[in-house]
Formats: C-alpha cells, structure tokens, sequence
C-alpha cells in the first residue's frame, strides 16, 4: 500500500501522475511510486509530469529503456535511429546513461524544458550551455514555452527559450520547440531572430492549418512532430496534416504517453510508428511505404544523421 499522503493541490497532481504511469508499466512498485513522487516534489518540472528519461533516473525496472529501445523487434520493425530530448532537467544524468548504452540507436537532444524553468533558471541554463562542450548533441531541446499549468514564470520561459535559440545558431543546431497553449508567445520570441534562420520541429504539434501557414508566414520553413494523436477517432487532424505536407512531416512517439489507436491508452513505444505513418499516409492518399521513406528523409535531413 501506498504510504503517501497529499497535503497540498500539487501534491495531488504528483500523485495522480505517478498513478497514471502505472498503466504504462504494470510492474511498477509502490516502492518505486513512492520514490519518483519524492524526486516530483523536489522539480518544479516534474510535480507536474514524468518522462522517459525519469523513469530511467529512479530505475523504475532495469530494463525500461532496453524495452523503449529493443521491443521493436517481436512486431518486425527495426530502427537505426532514435531521438531523446532534454524533457525534466532532474534527468539530464539518465539521458546521457541511455545514449552511452545505446551509441549506435539513440541520440540526444539537450536543452532546458518549459516547464522546468523557475527561479533558479539561469543557474540550470548555465549547467546545460557546459554540457555542449562535453557532449554530442544533435539539436537543441526541448525548448520552448508552456503556459498550460502555470504561468508563473512566463518571462523566465521566454528568455529561456530565446537563450537556447542563440546557443543553436551559434552551434548550428536544429532546435525541438515545445508549445503548449502559447503559440502567440512562442512565435513572438523566434520573432526575435532573422526570419527563417532558425531550423527546428514543433514537436507533437495538434494546432489548424492556420497555425501552420502562420509560423512559415512569421517564423520560416519549420518541421512538425505528429504523434498517434493523429490516429484517435475524434482528433480530426486531416486538414492539419494535408497543410503540413509530405516535406515537413516528422513522425514520433512521446513515449510513454499518446499511444496510437489501436493501443492508446497503453505505454507508447517506437514499435507503434507505423500506426502513424498509415494513417497520415491514408490523409495523403500515399502509402505508408512512401510516407516511411519521406518522414525518415525529414529526420535525417533535419537532424544532420
């Protein structure tokens, strides 16, 4: 039994999430439950939510990542490359032991998270900028703004975020933006920059085909992440889809959560891919062979593999 007892709203919240990531992990002890909600309670950003690479820093199971990784194999689908952004800055530590088990499949990405910025920003966007002296990255993120849960340090996320896009230019990376309801926001930071000098996804992006014309309008020749969001039956996506197009299309997991319809509500993982790429090939009037070939050219191409 659980011996964990909520005393404020965000204590709930913690706990609510730490009992959402059981669905995905069935194997999940309340020893371990109880550990990650202490390590919540001690991260802004994570009193909120929980990650892959979070999961591996309290070592849920030992092989949490080799599954992420590996269990793509029983459904015939192989990878020669998988991208882990910076998603919790508590789990910097267990993103770089994931990529040194994986060197030849994973890839990292490195930036500090929305969410994770609070007062002690500058300190954490210090610690980051040292890190890529020291380690291979492949892009930038994920960065952005998140005004969803809390909008107490907006102007923190924003000059968070502006930091780490000069870092990318200055590094010639790709950067992974995170937006969550803050697209005016958002856009109005990249408006900072030269227009179309900054390469970079909206990562997991679900905004209208408006959304998109606006960015290429006002920001330049963005990349957008589609997750299996866009397989459930009331997302409607179609038109957002077709305004994307081919070209600018990247596929991915957000794993664990967003599962693809016919395991949503199940702990995602890169063996549902395919889901995803036959439905937007079903939108395209494609096929999800065409739509594999050119969504692994927009990641290759983006991301410099």
């Amino acid at each position: 039994m659980l011996n964990i007892k909520p005393k404020t709203y965000n204590d709930v919240v913690r706990l609510s999430r730490c009992m959402e990531l059981k669905k995905y992990i069935p194997d999940l002890t309340d020893e371990k439950l109880e550990e990650m909600y202490e390590f919540m309670k001690k991260d802004s950003k994570n009193k909120i939510s929980v990650t892959p690479e979070m999961i591996s820093f309290i070592n849920v199971t030992g092989a949490t990542e080799k599954a992420m990784v590996l269990d793509t194999a029983p459904a015939g689908i192989s990878f020669d490359h998988i991208i882990i952004g910076a998603a919790a800055y508590i789990s910097i530590d267990a993103l770089h032991d994931t990529i040194l088990q994986y060197p030849t499949q994973c890839h990292a990405a490195m930036g500090l998270h929305p969410t994770s910025v609070d007062e002690q920003y500058l300190s954490q966007l210090s610690r980051i900028r040292q890190l890529f002296n020291s380690h291979h990255y492949i892009a930038v993120g994920e960065i952005g703004i998140d005004l969803y849960w809390d909008k107490t340090y907006k102007q923190q996320q924003c000059d968070a975020f502006s930091t780490q896009i000069t870092w990318a230019r200055e590094l010639d990376l790709p950067i992974i933006i995170h937006c969550r309801e803050a697209l005016d926001t958002t856009i109005e930071v990249l408006q900072q920059f030269p227009y179309n000098t900054i390469r970079g996804v909206f990562h997991s992006f679900t905004g209208t085909p408006d959304d998109v014309a606006r960015i290429r309008r006002d920001v330049g020749d963005m990349y957008f992440g589609i997750n299996g969001i866009v397989t459930f039956k009331n997302a409607h996506l179609e038109s957002l889809v077709t305004a994307i197009g081919h070209d600018r299309i990247l596929l991915e997991t957000d794993a664990p959560y967003l599962a693809p319809t016919p395991h949503r509500g199940k702990r995602n993982e890169p063996a549902y891919i395919p889901y995803m790429a036959a439905r937007i090939a079903s939108i395209l009037d494609s096929d999800p062979t065409t739509i594999d070939n050119i969504t692994t050219h927009n990641t290759l191409s983006l991301f410099n593999l």
